[in-house]
């Protein structure tokens, strides 16, 4: 291969691998964007607020609004750093799981970088989770979940599936890093 010039490419098991890599990366990538655009995150009576939104009435989409077109307008200050750390994150992610379509058929070298950059938006997305937690000792949390909430306690709130999103994302992203170990680029299944 080497006198023609051709690259080699993953066949059997290692293109296997790196599909199904790749697929456990989109569903890491899509359960974090669902996770920080849902207000699905704390419910309190009918109603539900998560980082970036909430609804008045949670069975009906249509009561649900984001708190501004600006970070400064999510009413929760920790909620900010949330956001900023799920953005980060969930932008890893995606830009990973990019390079994972790409290095399945060419430029192949990109494939170990994307093993320190997973975790490292899992890091984020967890430090995204723990700053949702801590805005729990907000006046406006407190009013909501009935002068019951405080930081890292949600009080009469319950949870909703959004925080569930966010650790399964995790966990995902954890698991889909450790594959990523596994997934070698073309040229060193032929060394």
């Amino acid at each position: 291969m080497a006198a023609t010039g051709m690259r080699p490419n993953k066949s059997g098991k290692e293109l296997c691998l790196h599909v199904f890599y790749s697929i456990m990366l989109l569903i890491t990538c899509v359960l974090a964007t669902y996770a920080v655009g849902s207000p699905f995150w704390l419910n309190a009576g009918g109603g539900s607020v998560g980082i970036l939104s909430a609804c008045s009435d949670r069975k009906d989409l249509d009561t649900c609004a984001r708190y501004g077109n600006n970070p400064k307008d999510i009413p929760v200050y920790e909620w900010r750093g949330a956001a900023g750390t799920f953005a980060f994150g969930i932008f890893v992610l995606w830009c990973s799981w990019i390079v994972s379509l790409v290095t399945c058929c060419c430029c192949q070298a990109a494939t170990k970088p994307q093993r320190a950059l997973i975790p490292i938006a899992c890091l984020f997305i967890t430090i995204g989770v723990i700053l949702f937690g801590a805005g729990f000792g907000d006046p406006l949390i407190d009013t909501i979940c009935a002068n019951n909430a405080k930081k890292f306690d949600k009080g009469d709130c319950t949870f909703g599936d959004a925080g569930g999103a966010a650790i399964a994302a995790v966990v995902l992203g954890f698991i889909t890093s450790l594959i990523s170990c596994c997934v070698k680029p073309a040229e060193e299944s032929f060394a």
